[in-house]
């Protein structure tokens, strides 16, 4: 089973979701498990508007749940310990963006995309 993204941008209406390819998936994993551990305590971004990325991996996956925003990864193991990984240069969070292309509305993808820039 492939994993789940939902770009956390609305607050009136469903956010957009996708499903990666298998490829994908492995593609994203490898990126997140080469990411360091940081200090911190750092929460999701709140308010109004673009707030991350949340990855839903495959069951079997190390994580149950990664917030992708601001240059950090909260990635929650299956004890429900809460992992702060440093994402350099927002590559994972980019690359996350990337895979929506060709499956929400190319306007969202942009917006998001010149607020990472």
């Amino acid at each position: 089973m492939p994993a789940k993204v939902e770009l956390d941008l609305f607050s009136g209406r469903p956010n957009p979701t996708w499903e990666l390819t298998h490829v994908e998936s492995d593609e994203i994993l490898r990126l997140l498990s080469s990411l360091p551990e940081t200090t911190g305590d750092r929460a999701p971004e709140e308010g109004l508007g673009y707030r991350g990325i949340v990855l839903t991996p495959p069951p079997d996956a190390a994580f149950t749940e990664v917030v992708v925003a601001g240059g950090v990864a909260l990635a929650t193991d299956a004890n429900g310990r809460i992992h702060h990984l440093l994402d350099r240069d927002r590559a994972l969070e980019r690359r996350l963006l990337e895979t929506g292309r060709g499956r929400i509305a190319a306007d969202i993808i942009d917006a998001v995309a010149r607020e990472l820039a």
